[in-house]
């Protein structure tokens, strides 16, 4: 299990798919923790196409074949059908894993590992933050 910040950014997804996509990533996280901070917590940007989630995620749902099979979960697709190319940017001091995934060749949807999905969950919401800051006004902190 890790604790870090995970941001999803819709590229092309309908309304549906993105409510579909929001239910299936609700499950992943823990049910019940003694500490409510390891719960699932999200932030979505205004325009609705963009959350920020704070979890304990388990590992192999932070991997891209983990997050190729969350999408095809909630596509209602084969993950064959999902394809991933990766990038990395730095936010504040560590590299942030950036995974766009396809369905049929079409982009539609971006994943941020905050501090590439191994950075202890400070160093992750350190990133997280300078992301916000950066984008501060789609998110309406500007």
């Amino acid at each position: 299990m890790i604790s870090t910040y995970l941001g999803a950014e819709n590229i092309t997804l309908s309304q549906a798919q993105k409510d579909a996509f929001r239910a299936t990533m609700s499950a992943i996280g823990p049910l019940a923790h003694p500490s409510t901070a390891e719960l699932m917590h999200w932030r979505s940007r205004l325009d609705g196409d963009a959350v920020i989630m704070r979890s304990q995620f388990n590992d192999s749902d932070l991997t891209v074949n983990g997050l190729r099979q969350l999408l095809a979960s909630a596509l209602g697709v084969t993950i064959d059908k999902i394809t991933a190319t990766q990038a990395s940017v730095t936010y504040a001091t560590l590299a942030s894993t950036l995974i766009t995934m396809s369905n049929a060749s079409a982009p539609c949807m971006r994943f941020i590992l905050f501090g590439g999905g191994r950075a202890s969950v400070q160093q992750s919401n350190d990133e997280a933050l300078a992301y916000l800051k950066l984008n501060a006004g789609a998110w309406g902190d500007g």
